[in-house]
């Protein structure tokens, strides 16, 4: 009984500790971008990852690898204001808007974009498997 009672309270820390830990691993990941770490952003991307970017088009895990190494993109600065974060279990999805500023090709930039990343569970480790952005308009 005691055993039972024991695994049940840690299953359930290790479900309520899971918004914390994708928050965590998001924020490794949106420093990917800062730092043009291809290397974390392979352990972070699920190999079935896809991105729909604010322009519509789609890219997979590659092309962000690439493009993440590549420091055409750079971003200086991200300020997050998260939204809603919906636990499945062992699928996390998270909303929110953010701003970044940085260069694109060396030209400085501004985005303010909403955003939606479904993270998924794999063997103990939160892995992004999709991310959308779309572009915020009228400061909203």
């Amino acid at each position: 009984m005691r055993i039972a009672l024991l695994s049940l309270c840690l299953f359930g820390a290790a479900l309520f500790a899971a918004p914390e830990q994708v928050s965590t691993v998001e924020q490794d990941y949106l420093n990917t971008w800062r730092t043009n770490d291809a290397n974390v952003a392979n352990d972070i991307l699920h190999d079935d990852y896809s991105y729909t970017g604010a322009d519509g088009e789609r890219h997979d895990r590659t092309w962000t690898i690439d493009m993440i190494g590549s420091g055409r993109l750079v971003y200086a600065g991200i300020e997050i204001d998260r939204g809603p974060v919906h636990d499945l279990g062992d699928v996390v999805v998270t909303l929110g808007t953010l701003r970044a500023t940085g260069t694109w090709d060396g030209k400085p930039m501004v985005d303010n974009l909403a955003y939606t990343m479904v993270w998924v569970r794999v063997n103990g480790q939160w892995r992004l498997l999709s991310e959308h952005n779309s572009r915020v308009l009228n400061g909203q």
